[in-house]
C-alpha cells in the first residue's frame, strides 16, 4: 500500500477512534442550545453554531489522527517525510505560499479544515481535507467545499482531497451528489477527490470516488 493510501486508511481509523459523544451528543447539544436561543430571541441567520459543532469534532479528530501519524512514523520514520498535519491554515499563510511559489490565487474562502502538507515546499502536499457535521447537508455547501478541494489540487499541487461528511445520512449524501453531478463533472481534479461519510462512531464508513 502506498503512502497516500496508508494516510487515507489512517483517516478512516481516526474517525472510528473519535468517541460517539463527538458525533451526536455534542452536535445535538449545540443545536438544542441554538433552538432555545431562537425561541427567546428569534432565528439566527448565520452558521456560527454549525461551525462551532464542526470545530469540536475536528479538534478530537485532529488529536486522533496525529496519534496515528506519530505511531506510523515510529515504524516508518520516512512516512510522508516532512509533511505536517495542520488545522484551519490561516488565509495569510496561504497568500504567502501563493506569492512565494507563483501559484494561482483561490476563489472565495481559502482556509480548509485540514492540510497534510510541507510548509515552504510547493512540491509535496499529500492531502487537503474538508469536514461538514450537519445533519441536513445542502448541495450548495457540498459543492462549495468540493470546489475548494479541487482548487487546492489544481492550483496548489495537492495530490488528493477528501470531504468528510459526519452525522449525515448516506442516502442524503447520494441525493446531494446527484443534484450537483454536472458541476462535479466540471472539476478538473475530481478523480483525486473522495467523499467519506461516517454517521456514528460504530457505523461503517462509506466512500464515494468522484
Amino acid at each position: 500500500m502506498d503512502e497516500l493510501n496508508i494516510f487515507e486508511n489512517l483517516i478512516i481509523i481516526a474517525l472510528s477512534n473519535v468517541n460517539q459523544s463527538y458525533y451526536q451528543t455534542t452536535y445535538n447539544n449545540i443545536q438544542n442550545f441554538r433552538r432555545a436561543l431562537e425561541y427567546r430571541n428569534g432565528r439566527f441567520f448565520n452558521n456560527d453554531f454549525e461551525r462551532f459543532g464542526e470545530r469540536v469534532f475536528c479538534y478530537e479528530f485532529y488529536h486522533q489522527l496525529r496519534i496515528l501519524i506519530d505511531n506510523e512514523r515510529i515504524n516508518n520514520p520516512l512516512f510522508l517525510d516532512g509533511a505536517l498535519l495542520q488545522a484551519e491554515v490561516e488565509k495569510m499563510q496561504i497568500i504567502e505560499l501563493v506569492e512565494r511559489f507563483g501559484l494561482r490565487i483561490l476563489r472565495g474562502r481559502m482556509s480548509p479544515d485540514f492540510l497534510m502538507h510541507t510548509p515552504g515546499n510547493a512540491n509535496f502536499h499529500p492531502y487537503v481535507i474538508e469536514v461538514k457535521c450537519e445533519h441536513e447537508l445542502s448541495s450548495r455547501k457540498l459543492l462549495f467545499d468540493l470546489e475548494k478541494i479541487d482548487q487546492f489540487i489544481t492550483r496548489y499541487n495537492y495530490q488528493r482531497g477528501i470531504f468528510l461528511a459526519i452525522n449525515v445520512n448516506n442516502e442524503l449524501i447520494q441525493t446531494r451528489i446527484d443534484e450537483i453531478q454536472e458541476r462535479i463533472n466540471e472539476l478538473e481534479g475530481r478523480n483525486r477527490i473522495k467523499i467519506i461519510s461516517k454517521t456514528t462512531q460504530l457505523a461503517e464508513h462509506r466512500v464515494w470516488q468522484l
